[in-house]
């Protein structure tokens, strides 16, 4: 997991970077990220990007019930 935050941090930090946001925005950005990432199990997370920053974080989360004998 460690592995995968940081991964995110360097990518996250090269669409941040080209806003002015403080870093306590980008830290806040980063961690609602890698919270999302951490509690699903199966689906996707969707980052949105507009002129260069972060604006939009969708979690999508499926359950699957297996078939009842």
């Amino acid at each position: 997991m460690i592995a995968m935050r940081e991964t995110l941090k360097q990518t996250a930090d090269r669409v941040i970077d080209r806003s002015a946001r403080p870093s306590k925005v980008r830290s806040a950005v980063l961690e609602e990220i890698a919270q999302s990432l951490e509690r699903i199990h199966y689906g996707e997370v969707l980052i949105t990007i507009h002129d260069g920053r972060i604006v939009q974080i969708e979690k999508r989360e499926k359950t699957r019930f297996s078939e009842l004998k």
